[in-house]
């Protein structure tokens, strides 16, 4: 009789052996989806391709700013835009006006001199992401003016007024976001007109850009 309760003892605590080994298998296997989930390598930003192509846009880049010296002299508003929609970069044009009023008494007179000047420019955008080389060439129209009176009496010595042209080249750097906001230009705009060559011109611009 023992014998047979030892046997009996032995086959209830197989079975419950073998119950619990087939209940934890089935737990492992359930949670083995989970764990690979959990200890699967990191994914690695898609940055060598997509974030090096260029914004797609349907409109034109425009960009208005307020120049600084350079082809508007002392300061002028500016008007630039690219010509083929969807791109920042290409051929493109810029109209400004801009200019300088001064005056200055010396000798009991008064002279007082101005300057008008309207850009127009023909350029380049090479860079079709934020960083871009600017270049281009241009007409400058001018209009001066000019009178001197006598402070004492207010009598006028002169006065003089007339136009005249130039041209002056662009080369220089333009900072542009990828979609709207602010643009940063700095250029070399060597000047070449009847007074001669002035090599040591340039300009800056601040403003917006936008496509539309």
């Amino acid at each position: 009789m023992d014998n047979k309760l030892i046997i009996l003892n032995n086959k209830k605590r197989y079975k419950s052996m073998k119950k619990q080994i087939i209940i934890f298998a089935i737990c492992i296997i359930t949670m083995l989806p989970a764990m690979a989930e959990q200890t699967e390598a990191p994914q690695l930003p898609q940055a060598t391709t997509e974030q090096k192509e260029k914004p797609q846009f349907e409109g034109y880049q425009r960009n208005i700013f307020v120049g600084l010296l350079g082809a508007n002299f002392f300061i002028g508003a500016n008007y630039d835009m690219r010509i083929n929609p969807g791109r920042m970069d290409g051929i493109g044009f810029r109209v400004g006006i801009g200019g300088l009023i001064a005056s200055a008494i010396r000798e009991g007179k008064e002279t007082t001199a101005g300057i008008v000047t309207f850009p127009l420019e023909f350029n380049h955008v090479l860079g079709k992401r934020r960083h871009s080389f600017v270049s281009g060439v241009g007409l400058l129209p001018v209009y001066l003016s000019g009178e001197q009176t006598n402070i004492k009496d207010n009598s006028l010595v002169f006065r003089e007024s007339g136009f005249g042209i130039a041209g002056y080249c662009v080369l220089g750097y333009r900072w542009q976001p990828l979609g709207d906001g602010i643009i940063f230009q700095i250029n070399w705009n060597p000047l070449v007109g009847p007074g001669g060559f002035a090599p040591m011109w340039f300009g800056l611009g601040i403003g917006v850009s936008f496509k539309t």
